[in-house]
């Protein structure tokens, strides 16, 4: 809105989009919006087309974070920016937690320093890095979950609320 920008968000949830939808219409953005509900990794783009390319959780990309630079480099355009919003390991988790997870999610996490080592090794300058506090990421990891729960609740006939109800609070244990 501020810079009268075009913008093209991605994103798997038709809930978002239908919010950022709304918040456009309101804000009268909604001519310079197009919105894609799709899975990032079914996402094209061409070569250099973005001034700025955000990515906020970006899992589904493959390679994890060398994999998340190297594609969002594609995309933005020469002398553009980039600016990535992912996870890292803090420390290396405990063996029962990391059974949870998949294999590959596993091995797509770096800590901190990896995080903007990929970016330097995918021909990116790091220009800021930065990390939450652990009062801020356990703010996100419980609005997360409520944002699930309310939803749930809002939305009961949603045939995924099911699987839904039951990752967040597998995540939340």
């Amino acid at each position: 809105e501020r810079f009268d920008s075009t913008v093209v968000a991605v994103d798997r949830s038709s809930l978002m989009l239908d919010q950022a939808r709304e918040r456009a219409q309101w804000t009268g953005a909604l001519g310079k919006l197009h919105l894609d509900d799709a899975d990032i990794r079914d996402f094209r783009a061409d070569p250099e087309t973005f001034h700025l390319t955000v990515m906020l959780g970006a899992g589904g990309i493959a390679g994890g974070m060398a994999g998340i630079c190297n594609q969002l480099k594609a995309w933005t355009r020469s002398g553009g920016y980039i600016l990535i919003g992912e996870g890292y390991w803090r420390q290396r988790p405990h063996a029962e937690y990391l059974a949870l997870l998949d294999a590959a999610a596993e091995s797509e996490f770096f800590d901190h320093r990896g995080n903007v080592r990929a970016g330097i090794d995918a021909g990116l300058i790091p220009m800021h890095a930065t990390t939450a506090s652990i009062d801020e990421w356990d703010e996100y990891e419980w609005k997360y979950c409520r944002s699930i729960e309310r939803y749930a609740r809002e939305q009961p006939e949603d045939p995924d609320v099911p699987a839904m109800l039951e990752r967040i609070r597998k995540w939340r244990d």
